[in-house]
């Protein structure tokens, strides 16, 4: 029994290894690929600007003070005219944009 324990050991041994050794390939080959697509370079004269077609104004917190205090604030995004999905960016932008003055506030 002594002896079949040993082999036991051994092969569990192996097979830990060989997952260790699986698992740091695919970390390394994703990590690989991310920053593969971090070195995309975007042409700067590509990029444009959209902002809110209006100001976001909200209530903050009231003060210790009794004073309330309200915060405005306007939203920008810089686009890539270039990119391939642009035009849907922009035909959906407008219809869109209380969604994102909702997720903001």
């Amino acid at each position: 029994m002594d002896k079949k324990f040993k082999i036991f050991v051994i092969v569990a041994i192996v097979i830990l290894t060989l997952i260790t050794v699986a698992g740091a390939v695919t970390v390394f080959s994703l990590k690989s690929n991310a920053e593969a697509t971090k070195e995309e370079k975007i042409d700067k004269e590509a990029l444009e600007f959209i902002y809110l077609s209006e100001s976001i104004n909200s209530n903050l917190k009231t003060d210790e003070d009794g004073i309330p205090h309200i915060i405005r604030l306007s939203v920008g995004l810089e686009i890539n005219n270039k990119d391939d999905d642009y035009k849907t960016f922009m035909a959906d932008f407008s219809t869109r944009e209380i969604i994102i003055r909702d997720a903001i506030i």
